[in-house]
Formats: C-alpha cells, structure tokens, sequence
C-alpha cells in the first residue's frame, strides 16, 4: 500500500510542471474616462509578450469597453511601435539601426478610420527576431488616411517599456514566465496531501 501511494505521489510530481501553460499576454480594461467632447475613451492595461500563437491579440474587448456607442474612437491608431536602444532614432523618429530594435508592436489598419480621423486598428501583432520588419517598411508605412499615425520610436534599454495613456501598454524583450493552470494548484495541492499521508503512515 505504501508503495502505490508513494508512486501515485511520483506522478503527480511529474505531470505537474506539464500543466504549466497559458501566457501572461493581454489586455484588462479598467472604465472609461471623458473625451471632453460628450465621448468617453477605453481605459485599461495591455501587456505584451513575446509569446508565439497568441498574435495577431484581438483588442476588440478592450476597445468595447466604453460602450458600444463609443467604439469607433477607440480603435488602436493604426501603425509601428518601435522599441529601441538607439536614442538617436528617438530624437529623429526615423528608422536607421535595426540591430537595435528590440521589438516592433504592429497596429495593422483594418477598420475604417474613426471619429478623430486617425485609422484604426483592432488587433495587436507584437513583431521580433527574425519577423521584425524592415527598416523600410516601418519608415515608408502610409495608410490611406493621412492623419495616421504612421510610426513611433521609443527608446527602451531595459527590455520593458511602458506607453502610458488611457490605455497603458507595456511591452517585453522577452517571453512571459509560465503561468500554471488552475489544475496545476489542484495536483500540487494533492501532492501535498498525499506526501502528508505516507508521512503519518511511516509514524504510526
């Protein structure tokens, strides 16, 4: 009997690291605040990762956030975020040393453009390594609207950057940690009974 437990305990153990999965990608509205013109704007907290599978990320239910009346002003302006450790592109805004690029946060124009005149977007394509974009397409993107965005260079030498407004957007040089299942705690926690288990077994 206490080898059966004690292996049932094993198992446990093993499988539950397999569990771990999930990302720490994505959005979380938070309200809404005035626009100043009778509108109300999205606010919320996006974090970004580089993490394979989860892009092209809908931002549809962030966007949705202030009501359905209110969608169309806030789309995500379309165009590049460029995350960079060369200050010199930050002063110009002009692309010139993709080896310093860290990632690239993509805002593709796919909605029609909204009530402030800019495109907009609703998804999210966070773009690195060998998918980063070329020095070209960022500095010639154009959309038909001539009010868009376009491109944007912010300087980031720690690998975490933070745009901050009504919806605060945070990026990472790096893969989000793993985030375990909530079966994960659940065999974890029974691993833990059953270790306790054979312990009063071996005591009695």
């Amino acid at each position: 009997m206490k080898k059966s437990v004690f292996l049932v305990v094993l198992l446990v153990l093993v499988l539950a690291p397999l569990s771990f999965g999930g990302t720490l990608t994505g959005c979380v509205a938070t309200g809404s605040v005035p626009d100043g013109s009778g509108g109300l704007l999205s606010t919320g907290n996006c974090n970004f990762y580089q993490d394979p599978g989860v892009y092209p990320y809908d931002l549809t239910p962030i966007i949705n956030a202030a009501g359905p009346l209110y969608t169309a002003e806030n789309y995500f302006a379309a165009g590049y975020v460029v995350f960079t450790s060369d200050i010199n592109e930050v002063n110009t805004e002009v692309g010139s040393d993709q080896a310093a690029w860290l990632d690239v946060l993509y805002f593709p124009a796919d909605q029609l453009p909204d009530s402030g005149g800019f495109d907009g977007s609703d998804e999210a394509i966070l773009l690195w390594g060998a998918s980063m974009p070329s020095v070209s397409t960022v500095n010639n993107y154009t959309v038909p609207n001539p009010n868009a965005v376009g491109q944007t260079f912010i300087y980031d030498p720690t690998g975490v950057a933070t745009i901050t407004g009504d919806i605060n957007v945070t990026v990472y040089d790096f893969p989000s940690p793993p985030v375990p299942e909530p079966s994960t705690f659940l065999m974890m926690a029974g691993a833990g009974l059953a270790f306790l288990a054979v312990r009063r077994r071996r005591r009695a």
